[in-house]
């Protein structure tokens, strides 16, 4: 992931970390049980974490401005 250079691009980056966490686990609910290894979490995990550590750069730039 790389950093965003302006606010807007973040929560683009946002948006779509998150719907490729839900496409992901859409997909796991949608399948035969025990179809997919522990393993397959590893991404959904990274994209809601990059998503997360995306929303506290946001905050920190709408703070900064706000001083």
């Amino acid at each position: 992931m790389r950093k965003p250079e302006t606010t807007l691009e973040a929560v683009d980056q946002v948006h779509t970390l998150l719907s490729a966490a839900a496409d992901d686990l859409t997909r796991y609910l949608d399948a035969p049980e025990d179809h997919f290894a522990p393993e397959y979490f590893e991404s959904v995990k990274d994209a809601v974490l990059d998503a997360h550590m995306l929303v506290s750069w946001l905050k920190d730039q709408i703070k900064g401005g706000m001083q």
